[in-house]
């Protein structure tokens, strides 16, 4: 109690101070929110799994280079190592791996959200031709994250449908990228049409009436978007996600909500991002972490 305070105006006090408590915990939650933050935490992971993986990959090469397949075996993804276990597939590496690796130097890792990038100086040779001289080569790795664990990624197809390494990127950007892919998914999962035009491309928008844009997208319901990764180059961004998707044609109403992974694409207009829906604009590329694993140097 405020000693020598009248009632009346302790109670103006307090409610003056619940106010003010208030405006407080919702700025912060605001904060907690905010684009900043947000990229705060996820450079924060990323400072962590860059030391992680620095040491696993740095692990990886010398196995690989001194052909101890048991330590080359368990970072490779679940898909790759198959059920046979390790020993068979150290039989088939030994014998029918395509290069042997003499050398191997690995460069700094990037990491961020779950994937990895590293440039690693290499000198290799056929296996199958032992007798052709040793190239020197760059690789471009690229690793994720599988159940908790690193694991390489080799198959060139899957490295193509990851982003680019962290610093060719606008991190900043990609969480107001963010921002308006979760509107845009809410407007598409509520139906929202009106919404979901005012935040689709202002260039699309032109070449296409609201009433056939409306058309277009109402054949489908959307649900529960996830995304997986982001990517910001320039003005281009392309966010991989994963959604539930049902086909509302009267005839397949019975069916359930079936899982996809969709790359969209997304463009900044005069300062603002909208959902790119005309495929036709150029989206943006993944340099080094898309380029093939092996490059002459």
């Amino acid at each position: 109690m405020i000693q020598g305070t009248p009632p009346m105006h302790r109670l103006l006090l307090s409610v003056v101070l619940v106010g003010c408590q208030a405006g407080q915990m919702a700025s912060h939650t605001e904060d907690f929110n905010s684009p900043k933050w947000r990229l705060a935490q996820r450079e924060r992971a990323a400072t962590a799994d860059t030391t992680v993986l620095q040491k696993v990959a740095e692990r990886f090469w010398a196995a690989r280079v001194s052909e101890d397949w048991k330590v080359v075996y368990e970072h490779l993804p679940a898909k790759v190592r198959g059920e046979e276990g390790w020993e068979a597939w150290a039989e088939w590496a030994a014998a029918e791996s395509p290069f042997i690796f003499e050398q191997a130097d690995p460069g700094e890792v990037e990491a961020m959200d779950g994937f990895g990038w590293q440039s690693v100086a290499v000198r290799t040779r056929i296996r199958r031709f032992p007798q052709l001289e040793a190239r020197e080569l760059n690789r471009s790795d690229c690793w994720r994250k599988e159940d908790g664990r690193w694991v390489i990624v080799e198959d060139r197809k899957e490295k193509e449908q990851l982003p680019a390494k962290p610093s060719t990127r606008d991190l900043l950007a990609e969480e107001l990228v963010r921002d308006v892919h979760a509107i845009v998914n809410i407007a598409r999962e509520e139906r929202n049409f009106d919404r979901y035009w005012d935040h689709s491309d202002p260039d699309d928008r032109e070449v296409m009436a609201r009433e056939q844009f409306e058309e277009l997208h109402a054949e489908f319901g959307f649900f529960g978007a996830t995304p997986l990764w982001i990517e910001v180059v320039g003005d281009s961004a392309r966010v991989q996600h994963e959604i539930l998707i049902k086909n509302l044609h009267p005839s397949l109403r019975k069916m359930d909500p079936q899982p996809a992974v969709l790359v969209e694409e997304y463009r900044r207009v005069d300062g603002t991002w909208y959902y790119d829906f005309n495929t036709a604009h150029p989206s943006a590329t993944s340099d080094d972490a898309v380029a093939a694993s092996e490059q002459p140097s």
